[in-house]
């Protein structure tokens, strides 16, 4: 087997753009527990909208109906699922979901769950579960988790369910229910505990009644289920705060009515909550005017006074509290009056709490729970809007600032949106080329959530492992919600390499260049978005000056020769160096900032997304950093930046406080879809594939009266095979002088392919509706009669040329053009040409029946990952997409791209092109420009796809899956089961009858013009004779099948490595079209030859029995396909830029 290379160099390209993913957010919920899994990951139990199967990209907000008991939960391979829990619990199929509440004991992680359901009558049943562990939950079937229910059944609707902190593993915490909205609860009637029985295995539960309250109450403020100590044992009981008269009133009660003990109720009191002791009794929170406790020893004594835990504005009239806490730590989350979100961590004790945080601005609250996994652990936080739309925070625990993430569960039939660095890294190796699925290592400068080739990974400090794809690129999705990212290091993973390099990828590098460009305010005024319109609004109220001038010291920053060190500040004083004020006024004329309050790390997300208007804000340079003071109201707060991550924060605070452009921030600085051009060209790639199906059926007739005359020139025309100059054929032919083209390897040109590659589309895509072949005889006949011949007779000569190119080992930078074109005689092309000259009748015979079958195919449905989203989203205004329909706007997508980036405009429009006259060559010189043009960019593209679905039959076993199976993912949003046999092959006919589509030659003062027909023809042969088998049930096993097609194939693809050759011999012997072209000549004997050595190997490898060979040739097969690749975008890029676009070179594949 050939020796890889190690990693010598990268190709780095990256966006800020919205990505996509195949997956599902959690259904809108306003109730909802976080608990932790058996990996100290969170999981979340909501009531919620019901699961849909199908997503509607018209409905951008669907109707909240909360009626469903929702479960997201990682299983065994790590990814996320989304699962109807009330389902798994074997509830009737269309029950609905009244309430549920989760508590979790901390130490053995044991849950504790209990829930209602609406019957056909006005009352709620109640489920009460057995403890249980997270890994249970895996379980297919959970029936066996719920409890016997007593005699007395719930006496109405169930509002609401409390379950207080366990005290133990084993001891099932207090749960009571109540009937009514909690102002309205009349405790006698509206309350009703639970008494959980327990013996041995058997669990029960019985209703119980409810409680009484030492006064009336005019209002019930909050409830709580508490455990406390009695006489030794832990004793379960409910903490009311109620008022009677407008007085506060405090009280514990047992839950068997025994005992009541009424407690002093702070000023001010409106929420309780509670803290698990590691004794295992609960400490009673008190939320209000300040943040107040009792400690479990002190909730039977009426003497107790509640000791002030905290006073802050930011926990003032909380009127929801929220405990996270592992085994010694506690996070205690408020939401204040001022409908802010706030938190203060602390130890089990209480003492001697953390300042507080607002995580959450005024004004933006709503239903929210928090997570904490363990000691040190970083903090999760999730918020629902008043919508049900659920939003997920967490902390970074080595930079300390929360960041908004994705939390969704891979779904095939679902597409979430997020933005997102997206960085194509092109790895190489020492010779210069791709490295194709090779390990690498990844580690990045803080702790990150990203996605790489759409797996989920964790990279930090210590490196993990990655590999690279068929085509040797990492695709990097880095969801960031301002414009900061995490920096990542690219280093060789092999044990054995010397010297191995590291590459560093900073993906804001482009964002960073773009904003250089900011030096005055006429710039920021005269800043475009991508359709041309003004980023800033004349009337904006900001002097642009100086925002241009805080711009450019932030990007500074840590950077060689930063502001910071060509203008020092000595050490204790400060300069200005930019400032506003909202009348104008001089900003520096008073102290305003002498008091300002620190903002820190944890409490940037509330200060950024604050809605307070600005009053004045200055930005003074120190010795070693720069400090940003903000006036909000009547406070002032600074923001100290030192560090490059600290300083794009405020450059992204810029962007959204003070230019309020954040909206449009990707438009400007980012890349966006042009899907109106997208669009045109998709229509186009449609109709000139419609075209060449309708019209090939009224030549067969012609076509079989010259077949004889046609194979007679095509043996004459090969004898140019040895001709080839000898400068020419002495040149390498591994890939070690090519350089690539940043132009193919951006991100732009790259992303629909890296998507439909990474994101479900290669693997998972599925058709629906295809039906066998109703003219399957004729088929049958052609494959026994022509078929098994070829392949039999020519397997050994096609396995001969394999095994002889892996001996020759084109990767290595010794074999020449010539070496490989001596292990193909001409004889033998003329052997080939003769079994194919047998053939071609009895395959005319069936043409007709071809193209009518697979003209049905191309008009099924298919559902592809992501892309049917795109297109129901952008293109169809909500139809389904058929395969044909699919699979152009995936070829659309970076055809339109790259031609905008080399020639400034989009693809030529081609639906007005009529199929037959092209054929005829009844265009118009400025038609069969266009056409060229249109044909070369949607070939290239159309050919990297099907290399890319072969890539995925030979490196991923494939099995067969239909439309209505299920699938079961590997990794979160990326799914990594292989795609179903014959759609895999329907898929790879599509995109080769594209590619076909734009090949046709056009110009016939091409030398060597009707060659470069029969080459189109040769390769139009190879997609037919594939599709036509597909369609119909041979007798043969599968691998029988896939034997003689890839026999066929090989003996296809050498006679159009022939006419390749012959033609270029020809443009060689033509003084004046070699004088122009010749260099152009000489990369199509290059990559002509790379595709020859390329398929050769490839076809041996699918029924070579030897594991060796058969790595060694998908080795060479997958890395020329990738080296023919680059040279012909290269090729095609420096043609269109110099607006000549004829002659494609049609390959077999």
């Amino acid at each position: 087997m050939p020796e890889q290379p190690t990693m010598d160099s990268c190709e780095i390209d990256s966006e800020l753009m919205n990505q996509f993913a195949a997956a599902q957010a959690i259904p809108d919920t306003t109730q909802f527990k976080v608990v932790c899994d058996e990996n100290n990951e969170p999981m979340v139990f909501s009531l919620g909208n019901k699961i849909e199967q199908k997503q509607d990209p018209a409905q951008e907000k669907p109707v909240f109906n909360p009626t469903r008991f929702n479960l997201l939960k990682k299983d065994a391979s790590g990814q996320y699922q989304l699962i109807d829990f009330g389902l798994k619990l074997g509830l009737p199929a269309e029950y609905k979901g009244d309430a549920i509440n989760v508590t979790q004991h901390v130490e053995s992680k044991t849950l504790f769950i209990a829930l209602s359901t609406s019957t056909l009558s006005d009352n709620s049943d109640l489920h009460l579960l057995k403890p249980v562990k997270p890994q249970e939950l895996n379980a297919t079937d959970l029936k066996s988790l719920i409890m016997s229910a007593g005699s007395k059944k719930p006496a109405a609707h169930i509002v609401d369910i409390f379950v207080s902190p366990p005290p133990d593993a084993d001891t099932y915490p207090s749960v009571f229910l109540t009937y009514a909205v909690l102002n309205r609860i009349v405790p006698t009637k509206d309350i009703a505990r639970v008494d959980v029985k327990h013996s041995g295995n058997q669990w029960s539960w019985e209703l119980g009644g409810g409680f009484e309250l030492p006064t009336n109450p005019d209002e019930v403020l909050a409830l709580t289920p508490v455990v406390y100590k009695w006489r030794g044992e832990p004793k379960n009981g409910v903490a009311a705060l109620w008022k009677t008269n407008k007085i506060l009133e405090l009280a514990v009660i047992s839950f068997d009515g025994e005992t009541t003990v009424s407690l002093p109720a702070p000023d001010g009191s409106s929420t309780l909550g509670t803290v698990a002791s590691s004794y295992g009794y609960t400490h009673l929170l008190v939320g209000g005017t300040d943040l107040w406790y009792y400690t479990y020893s002190q909730l039977l004594d009426k003497r107790s006074q509640p000791t002030k835990l905290l006073s802050d504005k930011t926990f003032d009239s909380a009127n929801q509290l929220h405990v996270a806490q592992s085994t010694s730590e506690v996070a205690i989350w408020a939401e204040s009056s001022q409908k802010g979100i706030s938190y203060i961590l602390t130890k089990l004790d209480l003492k001697n709490p953390n300042a507080p945080v607002q995580l959450i601005p005024d004004g933006a609250g709503g239903h929210f729970a928090a997570f904490k996994a363990t000691n040190n652990a970083t903090e999760h936080f999730l918020i629902a809007s008043n919508s049900g739309k659920l939003s997920v925070l967490k902390q970074n625990a080595a930079t300390r600032f929360w960041q908004d993430v994705p939390l969704a569960a891979p779904n095939l039939n679902w597409t979430i949106k997020f933005q997102s660095y997206v960085t194509h890294v092109l790895v190489k190796g020492t010779n210069k080329q791709p490295l194709l699925n090779h390990n690498v290592h990844l580690s990045s400068s803080v702790p990150q959530d990203i996605l790489v080739n759409g797996r989920s990974t964790h990279t930090g400090s210590v490196p993990v492992t990655v590999k690279t794809d068929s085509r040797g690129y990492l695709l990097l999705s880095n969801p960031t919600d301002d414009i900061s990212s995490a920096n990542f290091t690219v280093s060789e993973a092999s044990q054995v390499a010397t010297n191995a390099k590291s590459i560093d990828v900073v993906p804001r590098d482009k964002i960073d260049a773009h904003l250089s460009k900011i030096k005055t305010g006429t710039d920021l005024r005269n800043a475009r978005l991508q359709n041309g319109a003004k980023l800033i609004p004349d009337n904006i109220p900001v002097d642009l000056n100086q925002v241009a001038e805080a711009i450019s010291h932030f990007l500074s920053v840590g950077k060689p020769s930063s502001m910071l060190d060509l203008y020092p500040v000595p050490e204790g004083e400060s300069r200005v160096v930019a400032s506003w004020s909202e009348d104008s006024s001089d900003v520096e004329a008073f102290s305003w900032w002498d008091n300002a309050l620190d903002v820190l790390k944890e409490g940037w997300h509330a200060f950024v997304h604050t809605g307070k208007k600005i009053g004045n804000w200055i930005l003074k340079q120190v010795t070693d950093g720069y400090h940003l003071f903000v006036e909000l109201g009547t406070a002032a707060y600074k923001w100290v930046v030192k560090t490059a991550e600290e300083a794009w924060k405020a450059i992204y605070w810029v962007f959204k406080q003070v230019l309020k452009v954040v909206d449009n921030i990707i438009d400007w600085i980012g890349f966006i879809f042009d899907w109106g051009d997208i669009k045109k060209t998709h229509q186009s790639i449609v109709h000139v594939t419609k075209g060449l199906l309708e019209t090939v059926p009224n030549y067969v007739d012609s076509m079989t009266e010259k077949v004889n005359s046609f194979f007679d020139k095509l043996e004459t025309d090969i004898d140019a095979w040895g001709r080839i100059p000898s400068d020419v054929g002495g040149r390498k032919a591994g890939p070690s002088s090519i350089d690539s083209d940043s132009k193919l390897s951006s991100t732009k040109v790259n992303w629909a392919i890296t998507q439909f590659h990474h994101g479900g589309g290669a693997n998972d895509s599925k058709i629906s509706d295809i039906k066998p072949s109703p003219s399957s005889d004729p088929i049958k006949n052609f494959w026994s009669q022509a078929c098994l011949q070829i392949g039999n007779q020519h397997q050994s000569d096609i396995q001969s040329i394999g095994h002889a190119f892996k001996d020759l080992n084109p990767l290595s930078s010794s074999a020449s053009l010539a070496d490989v074109m001596k292990k193909i005689a001409v004889d033998l092309i003329k052997k080939f040409i003769q079994a194919l000259r047998t053939a071609a009748t009895k395959f005319l015979s069936i043409l007709k029946t071809v193209v009518k079958d697979f003209k049905d195919v191309i008009t099924a449905t298919i559902d592809i990952p992501i892309f049917s989203w795109l297109y129901k989203k952008f293109l169809s205004g909500g139809s389904d997409l058929s395969l044909l329909d699919g699979l152009a706007l995936v070829v659309a997508i970076p055809a339109t791209i790259l031609c905008k980036i080399i020639t400034n405009r989009a693809p030529p429009d081609m639906t007005g092109i009529n199929y037959d006259k092209l054929i005829h060559g009844g265009l118009s010189d400025k038609e069969s420009i266009q056409f060229s043009h249109f044909g070369g960019i949607i070939t290239i593209f159309a050919e990297v796809l099907v290399g890319i679905v072969d890539a995925i039959e030979t490196f991923i076993p494939f099995s067969a899956q239909t439309a209505e199976s299920q699938h079961s993912p590997a990794s979160d949003f990326a799914m990594q089961a292989a795609i179903g046999a014959k759609t895999k092959m329907y898929v790879k006919d599509a995109f080769a009858v594209v590619a076909r589509a734009g090949g046709i030659p056009l110009d016939k003062s091409l030398p060597g013009y009707d060659v470069l027909w029969a080459s189109w023809s040769v390769a139009c042969v190879n997609s037919a004779i594939g599709a036509a088998l597909r369609r119909v049930e041979l007798q043969e096993d599968k691998k029988q099948v896939e034997k003689i097609l890839a026999v066929i194939e090989g003996v296809l693809g050498t006679v159009n490595f022939g006419l390749i050759i012959t033609v270029k011999v020809k443009e060689f012997e033509d003084a004046e079209y070699s004088k122009k072209y010749r260099t152009w000549t000489i990369m199509d004997c290059l990559s002509g030859t790379f595709d020859e050595v390329s398929l050769i190997c490839g076809d041996v490898a699918r029924f070579d029995p030897e594991p060796e060979t058969k790595a060694a040739l998908e080795t060479i097969s997958l890395a020329l396909q990738a080296f023919s690749y680059t040279l012909q975008g290269i090729q095609f890029a420096d043609k269109h830029s110099k607006q000549i676009y004829y002659s494609v070179k049609n390959k077999v594949n």
